[in-house]
Parts: C-alpha cells; sequence; structure tokens
C-alpha cells in the first residue's frame, strides 16, 4: 500500500494536479501536497485507498454523491473541496483548500488550554458543523487532526474542519443502499457509542465527538486511559465519562455541565442540535470578561485566564504526557490497559486478604461486609491497660489480697468434691466427640457448573476468567455464599473466614481465597488462584475460537470475558495481521485499518455494520507486559 502511494510523487492526477510529496498516511487513504497546475497554487489531494471501492460500483456511486455534496458546502470555517474525481488508474480523490497552519493534536500536546481559548475554538467548530448538518451531512469523524489552527483576520486560532470528505450524507433513509453499503469506520478514540454498536448516526454523533474534543482541551487529556482500540470501544459504549472536576481541576461549573451533556451515552440525553449547543458555549463564554474572550496570542494563556489547573508533578518526576493526567498527590504512572487493572485487582484483593491473616488470628473477627463486629483499633480499645485476670473474675479486682490466695473467698469445703465442680452442661455426648469440625453444615444455595472441580454457586455469572482468578457477579449476599462453601467444602478443605471472605489453607486447593466486592445491588465474587496448587495440563494449541475468531496457533489466553477475549502471540504484529486480514477482511461492510509504517503499529478489523459476525473489531497491537509478543483483542457483537 505504501509504495502504490509513494509511486505518486511527481505524477499528474486528473490533468491537473502535480503531487509534490506526501504528507500522510490514514486508515481511508494517503494525503498529498500538490499543485494545481492551471491556478498555480497549492492545493491538498486525499486519495482513497484502492480497497475501499475496488469493484464496488455501489461504494463508488455513494463517494461522488457525498463528495459532490462537501464541495457545495461554503463555510470560513470548513476547508473547501475544489474537485473530486476518479485518477486515471481508478483510484478516487479529493482536492482541496490548502491551510497553512497546524492542526489541534499538535497543541494539544502542550497541555490543557485556558478555558475561553478552548471554547472559542469549539464555538468555530460548531459554526462548521452547522452549516454541514443544515445540508444533511454528518462527518463521523471528527477528531484533533481534522482541526486545524491558522492565523488569519487577527486570530491565530482561525479553524478551519477538515475531511468531510468521507462523511455521510444523511438522506433520511430514501436511499438507504448508497447510504449503508461500505460505510467507513470512524477513529476509535472519538466514536459515539451508537457508532460503537453499528446503529444509526446522526448529528448527535458529531455532538459526542466534539465533547471528546472539548474534554481534551481542558483536561489535557483523552477522557478514557486506553491502550487498544478495543479498549475504546468498549468504553465508548460501557463507561462513564470522568468528571474533571472531581479530579482536582478548576473548570466553570457551566463548561461541565456543557460537556458532559456533550458526551452522554443516550443521543437523546445529549444536545439535540449543534446550534443548541452553541447557544450554550456562547453563554458560557460570557462568564469571562471581554479581555479573556478575545483571540489569546499562539498557546500562551492569556492574562488571568481561568485554564483548566494540572497539578505540577513533584521534583524529580517526568511531567505527564497529554495521556496521563495525575491526580493531586500522586505521581505520574503509565496508562495502562482495562484487562490489566482487573487482573491487577484479583491478586490485589488476594494480597489483602494474605496481609490481614498474617497480621493475627483476630483480623477476620472485623468484617463487617459478612455482618462480622467491627475490629477495634489501638488505642481505641476502652479495655485497653486493664488486668485482663481482672476481667475473669469481677470480685478479684475488689480486694488486692485475695486476689494472691487463691483459697480466699472460699466457704469451707467448697471444691472438696470434684463431682460438684462440673458443669452438667459441659457433659458431651461420646458421639459428638468423634467429630471434632461437628456435624457438617448446610446450605439452601444451589451449586452450578464447577470450575476446576472446584464448586460455583448456580446463581453466579462468570465475568472475567484469567490464570490468577475467576470473576463472578452475583445477587447472592456474601453470607449465603460463605454459607454455601462451608458445606460444600466441609471435609475437603479446612476454610475459615476472613476480611470480606473466606481463606482455604490447603495446598490442594486451586484456589486460596474467596472474596466480595460490592456493585450496586449485587456483588462481584473473586476466587484467587492457589499458586501452589498442582495444574492440570493444558490440551497443546491455541484457545478455541472465541466470538466466532480463530487464534494463532502459537496464542495463549490472557483474559476471557463475556465483554472480551484477549490472547498473546509470539509471532511478528505484521504476520498476525496479515493472518487476520486474509481470514475475515473480506466480510461485507468490514473494515481493515493498519499502522504498520507508524511508531506504535496496529492493525483493527472492524465489522460494525454487518450482522455475520458474531464479532465486532479484531484488535492487533504490541504487547504493552510482554516484549516481543502482540496482544490480540476480540471484542463481540452486543446483544
Amino acid at each position: 500500500m505504501s509504495d502504490t502511494h509513494d509511486a505518486l510523487v511527481g505524477q499528474v492526477i486528473a490533468s491537473q494536479f502535480r503531487v509534490l510529496s506526501k504528507l500522510g498516511v490514514g486508515g481511508m487513504g494517503a494525503v498529498f501536497l500538490a499543485e494545481q497546475i492551471e491556478m498555480d497554487r497549492k492545493v491538498v489531494v486525499k486519495v482513497l485507498h484502492p480497497e475501499l471501492t475496488s469493484g464496488n460500483n455501489v461504494a463508488i456511486e455513494r463517494f461522488r454523491r457525498e463528495a459532490k455534496a462537501v464541495a457545495q458546502l461554503n463555510h470560513p470555517n470548513i476547508v473547501q473541496v475544489f474537485v473530486f474525481g476518479q485518477a486515471d488508474n481508478g483510484q478516487l480523490f479529493l482536492a482541496m483548500e490548502y491551510i497553512e497552519g497546524r492542526d489541534l493534536a499538535s497543541e494539544l500536546t502542550a497541555g490543557p488550554m485556558p478555558q475561553p481559548r478552548a471554547l472559542r475554538i469549539l464555538d468555530q467548530c460548531c459554526s462548521a458543523l452547522i452549516e454541514a448538518h443544515g445540508a444533511g451531512i454528518v462527518h463521523r469523524d471528527l477528531k484533533p487532526e481534522n482541526i486545524m489552527l491558522a492565523d488569519r483576520h487577527g486570530n491565530p486560532d482561525y479553524v478551519k474542519v477538515l475531511d468531510f470528505g468521507i462523511a455521510k450524507l444523511h438522506d433520511g433513509g430514501k436511499n438507504p443502499t448508497l447510504t449503508q453499503a461500505g460505510s467507513v469506520f470512524g477513529t476509535p478514540r472519538y466514536m459515539s457509542p451508537e457508532q460503537v454498536k453499528g446503529e444509526p448516526v446522526d448529528a448527535r454523533s458529531d455532538i459526542y465527538a466534539l465533547g471528546i474534543i472539548l474534554y481534551e482541551m481542558l483536561v489535557g487529556r483523552h477522557p478514557f486511559m486506553c491502550t487498544t482500540t478495543i479498549d475504546y470501544l468498549m468504553k465508548h459504549v460501557n463507561e462513564p465519562v470522568p468528571v474533571p472536576s472531581a479530579g482536582g481541576l478548576d473548570i466553570q461549573p457551566r463548561i461541565e455541565s456543557l460537556l458532559l451533556k456533550c458526551l452522554e451515552k443516550d443521543p437523546s440525553d445529549r444536545y439535540q442540535s449543534v446550534a443548541e449547543m452553541q447557544r450554550d458555549v456562547r453563554v458560557a463564554l460570557r462568564d469571562f470578561s471581554e479581555a479573556m474572550r478575545g483571540f489569546p496570542s499562539g498557546s500562551v494563556p492569556t492574562a488571568g485566564a481561568r485554564a483548566a489547573q494540572v497539578p505540577r508533578p513533584a521534583q524529580g518526576t517526568k511531567p505527564p504526557s497529554r495521556g496521563a493526567y495525575v491526580p493531586p498527590g500522586t505521581t505520574p504512572k503509565k496508562a495502562v490497559s482495562p484487562w490489566i487493572w482487573a487482573l491487577v485487582a484479583f491478586l490485589l484483593v488476594g494480597g489483602i486478604v494474605g496481609v490481614v491473616l498474617a497480621i493475627g488470628p483476630g483480623a477476620g473477627k472485623g468484617n463487617a461486609l459478612l455482618g462480622g463486629a467491627p475490629v477495634v483499633e489501638a488505642g481505641n480499645d476502652p479495655e485497653a491497660g486493664k488486668d485482663p485476670e481482672a476481667a475473669k473474675d469481677p470480685e478479684a479486682a475488689k480486694d488486692p489480697e485475695a486476689a494472691k490466695d487463691p483459697e480466699a473467698g472460699k466457704e469451707p469445703g467448697a471444691g472438696e468434691d470434684p463431682a460438684e465442680a462440673k458443669d452438667p452442661a459441659e457433659a458431651k455426648d461420646p458421639d459428638e466427640a468423634k467429630d471434632p469440625a461437628g456435624p457438617p453444615p448446610t446450605t439452601t444455595v444451589e451449586a452450578g457448573a464447577p470450575i476446576d472441580g472446584f464448586p460455583i454457586p448456580k446463581e453466579a455469572t462468570l465475568i472475567n476468567s484469567s490464570s490468577q482468578a475467576e470473576m463472578y457477579e452475583t445477587a447472592l449476599p456474601p453470607q449465603d455464599v460463605v454459607g454455601f462453601y462451608k458445606a460444600t467444602l466441609h471435609g475437603k478443605y479446612t476454610v475459615s473466614d476472613s476480611a470480606n471472605g473466606i481463606t482455604i489453607a490447603e495446598q490442594s486447593s486451586p484456589f486460596s481465597f474467596i472474596t466480595f466486592s460490592p456493585s450496586g445491588d449485587r456483588y462481584y465474587l473473586i476466587l484467587s488462584r492457589n499458586a501452589l496448587a498442582p495444574r492440570p495440563d493444558k490440551p497443546r494449541g491455541p484457545p478455541p475460537p472465541a466470538f466466532g475468531v480463530e487464534f494463532p496457533d502459537d496464542a495463549s489466553m490472557i483474559m476471557k470475558s463475556a465483554q472480551a477475549m484477549i490472547v498473546r502471540s509470539r509471532k511478528p504484529l505484521k504476520e498476525v495481521c496479515d493472518f487476520y486480514e486474509h481470514k475475515y477482511g473480506s466480510i461485507k461492510s468490514a473494515v481493515v485499518m493498519r499502522n504498520d509504517e507508524d511508531a506504535t503499529p496496529s492493525c483493527t478489523i472492524a465489522a460494525t455494520m454487518t450482522n455475520e459476525t458474531a464479532w465486532m473489531a479484531i484488535s492487533i497491537v504490541n504487547d504493552p507486559m510482554s516484549a516481543g509478543a502482540v496482544m490480540i483483542s476480540v471484542v463481540p457483537r452486543s446483544q
């Protein structure tokens, strides 16, 4: 693909555009700086990847319809499309206005912007989108890289929105074949939840993308700290956006309210039009003085501007990057994929339990989650300092001398008859003494399918599975689950209470700790694996297919859940990408995005617009936790 694009340098496209140099390559095509020969002016020519339209007459016709509509847009904040067409080699291209400036993505590397500046940029983006939406065009790929900032008319942040050429022409379903076939997959970092799920998109999807961009301008990083495409897709759909002020940022309440409304998961809860959103943007600008509302000079904050304040890192630490906002009082940390946090959580819970057990046998008595009495901290025990012997005999403390003589205070003859000293209640049935553990406990909780021979409640649903732990979700209260395990493990393993769960002492048990974590009106049940337990021999070969997706022959499972399957392979990333592109890239409406030439190479195959597959996306990246390995993530289609 790269060789094909490089060959265009020096060539003339459509007899009028001489290609001067390649500016970059994206998921949709390559971008070139060119000279329009007859007009003697510089232009930008975007040539679409041939595989997106090759042999697909419907896709070619859709491109022509959309390009024609975009070319008719005439707004000062929209990059003007001059010409569109098909080159001699059959490739589709767009020739558009050349902007001397910098993109918003480069500005964001400097960190958070002053709030008035962010609002001014957002206001101009809104103006561009109002024009496009009025013409029935939804952008669908808004991102900082598609927002240029030029120095014009005394405004160094004069906005020009790019890439309407891959937008969707929203025709209200009048021609569904042309608007749906071969639909283009947006940039995962900025996709709306409905776009991720393959649902119809409209202007409100652009509003969501603007919300993500505003978040980055105000906070200095993306709201979701992810390392893979799959992470972004899952978080856009399932995870609430972090509230900036909750992280210690000083953001005007009106601006934060505007931001969070843009980022609602349900489109009906967002602004219903960009015009409505722009009104609130301009109202928020009025909260600042006229001088602060003016055009700032470069990226230097206007004097007195109320910028979002990111706490400075401690001396000797590396300043946080764009993707690593550090809350007050913490040290910058590298962003870690959510699946890694899940594994860390499993181990952390087990580690906490181990520490509690190591402290002493009384640690388990403070299990408030399981209904036990609270632990009394050192220094807060009202009985501390009292003579423990005095507590045994309340009369002993009255007469110090009496305490010295064990016979003092006794009546004559008292204690002479051994039979009288025995408590009849203490007499035990000889049969009961045979079983020191007492009668076996019972439970009303029904058992489900076991895992490695270990019982699991039937009402527990598997959430995550890894080599370190199994996580289930259940509506059963912890007391019932503890009773279930004490009953089912009786006579097989020694079970004892511990902090927020129970401990299993035997090395032969596949699990050593069972702990609970509340989740709304339900609980997470976490079974931490016993590192000393003998492991059964695993069958050779890759894991079985997940969501209809096969894996390379050397793959090993990292994590499996209802939301994703993640495996590791030692094969080169390019080889793995070739494997999946060959296997699934030809599926109808599937889009292959490869960045083999990037510093952080990756590839993604998305099939969001078809119901032919049980999977929605396959993502391959270099494994951040294992040098020389790649991580393959599969996310299923929403049910």
